[in-house]
């Protein structure tokens, strides 16, 4: 059986089925070094905004929600800047 797999370099869509508007590779540079890079992403999610850390496999955790796409650009930036501290 093949298994559908999510590419978070190039998909347009989240596991959780969130739109992605902006993201951000961790974990080749920076503070992080994993062998799989995960990612800070910022999505449009049913009627809100949200900004997740997002596993290489495109499961978002650690989410923080917004109703306008501008606080949420805000923490979406905040975040990046976060990780080269």
């Amino acid at each position: 059986m093949a298994q559908d797999t999510l590419n978070m370099g190039t998909s347009n869509v989240l596991a959780n089925g969130a739109e992605i508007v902006q993201r951000w590779q961790v974990g080749q540079v920076g503070k992080d070094t994993t062998e799989t890079p995960d990612w800070i992403v910022l999505a449009k999610w049913g009627n809100e905004y949200a900004t997740w850390r997002v596993s290489h496999d495109g499961h978002a955790y650690w989410g923080h929600y917004f109703n306008t796409y501008s606080a949420a650009m805000t923490d979406y930036q905040k975040r990046v800047r976060w990780v080269f501290g």
